[in-house]
């Protein structure tokens, strides 16, 4: 046993003396090692944001213009007639007398029209904006009657429909004393 403990501090020794530098400095040795390059990566750019297009605006609905869909006046007006007795205050042309008025008749319906008016002796009732009415009906719709003095040999009365994008259509008709035309 005794040479087993001289053998162990034989290597304990050898090992001490080959850690010592000249200066009696302890050494460690240490694996050798070996330069790893460092490989640096290009810098990478953050993905540029893909933008999708606008979709095309729909293009607005062409405007339609207003129409009469319905447009009827009599084809007599019966109030200035005298019932066949020409010679009660007559005018000659058949229609009643003199300071006698008539109320005028007319019934219409309409499509696209925003607003509906009426005038008498106008090329434009709404410019006139003598009297509205609903978009359609008759003369029991008007606010208040318009008459048409049966003194006259005529008188004209225009309807107007104005759009919702403004656009105005007429429709003008003459009473001739006991009818109408347009």
């Amino acid at each position: 046993m005794l040479s087993v403990l001289v053998a162990a501090s034989v290597v304990v020794l050898v090992t001490v003396l080959q850690t010592r530098d000249t200066n009696g400095l302890s050494l460690q040795s240490s694996p050798p090692t070996t330069a790893t390059p460092v490989q640096t990566a290009a810098p990478v750019a953050p993905p540029t944001p893909v933008t999708q297009p606008t979709p095309p605006q729909p293009a607005p609905a062409p405007a339609v213009a207003p129409t009469f869909t319905t447009f009827t006046v009599p084809r007599m007006e019966r109030e200035c007639s005298n019932n066949g007795n020409e010679n009660k205050g007559g005018d000659g042309n058949g229609g009643g007398g003199q300071g006698q008025a008539a109320n005028i008749q007319v019934t219409w319906a309409t499509a696209n029209a925003a607003e509906v008016w009426i005038a008498q002796g106008t090329s434009d009732a709404a410019n006139a904006q003598f009297m509205q009415l609903p978009t359609s009906g008759n003369e029991s719709d008007f606010p208040n009657p318009i008459t048409y003095d049966c003194s006259q040999p005529t008188d004209t009365f225009t309807m107007t429909l104005v759009g919702s994008d403004g656009v105005h259509v007429s429709k003008s008709w003459t009473v001739i004393n006991r009818g109408s035309r347009f």
